[in-house]
């Protein structure tokens, strides 16, 4: 704690200096002044959080002194002394709520006291003022907590969605911890969008770049509001604003103005661009959901703009055209049947048949969206499973991967950039069906060459029958069936011979040969040595 001393006798003040160990206490001396009004301009300069002063001093006396230094900071600690006993000096010092009020001649025990207690008053006034804090902190964390519940509920519009008729406005903000006033709600949707071609390290600076914009919506748009919330959810940031005046005009010019700020932000994150999506502007709480629902339509209707732009909800951006319209039975038949031949090149030219047909009318958000799912579904239907269930096309991933699409060519290109991603893997794994049954054939032979074994227990293991195992086996391992097993007994033979004790009959046995004079000529006509030969070489 910082400490001045003033009084008219440089004596008292060096006195009191040297009276009391200040280290002991942890205080610190930072002035002394023998006038009230160089006093006041140290407390005023220097702050400190005790006062030591006389009562008699020029200019301004101690009561003066008291009272100004009050006036600046209330919470200043004054010791006065005195040489005077006089009861009305300490019923008005009393007054001006003096913490002490001791005599000269000074008594170290006396200030010391006083000063200990200043001290323990000063450290618990911290701890209860923190403690203070962070119990404000924890309640409003949970306030803002439940607010943002609040805010998922309502977006994902469930059956839990808290906007329901039979509450008021005041129920609704006492059970979420909402501000809202009498007057006007609308939403508004601000989704960043970022590069399909960003390294993965790039999640950082996306979730950066998403904070980042989501204070500029807030310092933007919170002043014009009787009461603003928003939260990141998902992919983009979502905002509800409660307002008194229908028109909100001024709302508008800030987030056509954010589009300029978050263009500035590109010479650091140069991949970054934007859509803001505004809903209708409704009369009662309960249009909330109405107007997240046609912020996301705004959105939609990116599909037909090329830069960063602001889009409200407008019934003209309707078509009245129907996906079946787009995408009729025949185009769907068309794709199946280029599927079934597994005709990769047939498939994406009617992918973009599709394209061509529905581009015309991609200012239609929710028309170029639900094409989009069914041409998604077909292709998925038209795509076939490998023998262990793999599912090769997952309709989440394209839901969640639209989202992220910043226009209508960027769209299609990423389909068909995607299916051709699929149908590669596909017939991969087509291939790996295929040489499924030859693996496991060569587990079977691997595991008993040491014993009887044919041609057609093999097959019959694997079940197929002998001839086109034997075909299929020939293709796969460039090995007829017998000089495969001949060729993996001869190796277990040659690993015998050097690493144990066996006598040649006992190797034979060992690698399926019961017939001694059989297995020395095999194994000389592929080693070019007869079986002793051999160990004596190489063991």
């Amino acid at each position: 704690m910082k400490v001045l001393i003033a009084d008219d006798e440089i004596k008292v003040c060096r006195l009191i200096q040297h009276l009391v160990d200040w280290d002991a206490l942890e205080m610190d001396i930072v002035g002394f002044a023998n006038d009230g009004k160089t006093a006041y301009e140290s407390i005023c300069e220097k702050k400190p959080d005790i006062v030591i002063t006389d009562i008699r001093m020029p200019v301004y006396d101690g009561l003066e002194l008291i009272r100004r230094a009050k006036e600046v900071n209330p919470e200043i600690n004054f010791i006065v002394i005195s040489g005077y006993s006089q009861f009305e000096y300490a019923q008005q010092a009393i007054k001006y709520g003096v913490k002490d009020y001791l005599l000269k001649p000074l008594k170290k025990r006396e200030l010391e006291n006083s000063l200990t207690e200043i001290k323990e008053s000063h450290e618990s006034l911290i701890k209860s003022t923190r403690i203070r804090n962070e119990m404000e902190s924890i309640i409003e964390a949970s306030r803002e907590h439940i607010r943002e519940n609040f805010l998922m509920k309502t977006l994902q519009n469930s059956a839990t969605n808290p906007l329901k008729a039979d509450m008021s406005l005041e129920q609704l903000n006492e059970q979420y911890g909402c501000k809202f006033h009498k007057g006007f709600f609308t939403a508004v949707r601000v989704r960043p969008f970022f590069s399909k071609n960003s390294d993965k390290s790039a999640g950082d600076s996306e979730e950066f770049v998403m904070n980042k914009i989501h204070q500029m919506v807030k310092e933007k748009l919170e002043i014009y509001c009787e009461t603003y919330m928003s939260t990141v959810y998902q992919d983009e940031i979502v905002c509800i604003l409660n307002t008194v005046d229908k028109e909100i005009e001024p709302v508008r010019k800030k987030l056509k103005h954010l589009i300029v700020n978050v263009s500035n932000l590109k010479t650091v994150f140069p991949d970054i661009r934007i859509r803001i999506g505004q809903g209708n502007t409704h009369s009662s709480y309960m249009g909330i959901t109405d107007s997240f629902r046609e912020g996301e339509l705004a959105i939609m209707n990116r599909m037909g703009e090329n830069e960063d732009t602001y889009i409200c909800y407008s019934e003209d951006s309707k078509s009245g055209k129907t996906k079946e319209e787009i995408f009729d039975s025949g185009l769907r038949n068309e794709i199946l049947t280029y599927q079934e031949r597994m005709d990769i090149e047939g498939t994406l030219r009617l992918v973009d048949k599709v394209g061509e047909k529905l581009k015309p009318f991609k200012y239609d958000g929710k028309l170029v969206y639900e094409v989009f799912g069914e041409l998604v579904e077909t292709l998925r239907f038209g795509m076939k499973y490998s023998r262990e269930g793999r599912n090769l096309f997952l309709i989440e991933d394209y839901k969640k991967q639209y989202r992220r699409i910043w226009d209508y060519d960027e769209l299609f290109q990423w389909i068909k950039s995607d299916l051709s991603r699929v149908h590669q893997v596909y017939m991969k794994n087509i291939q790996d069906e295929e040489s499924k049954p030859i693996r496991d054939a060569k587990k079977y032979i691997h595991d008993n060459f040491n014993k009887h074994i044919s041609l057609e227990n093999v097959s019959e293991y694997i079940g197929f029958n002998a001839a086109y195992f034997s075909t299929l086996f020939k293709k796969e391992t460039g090995k007829n069936f017998l000089e495969y097993v001949t060729e993996l007994r001869i190796q277990n033979a040659k690993n015998y011979l050097i690493q144990t004790n066996y006598d040649i009959a006992e190797v034979a046995s060992a690698v399926g040969y019961n017939d001694l004079k059989y297995f020395s000529k095999l194994f000389k006509k592929t080693t070019g040595l007869n079986p002793s030969e051999f160990r004596k070489l190489y063991s």
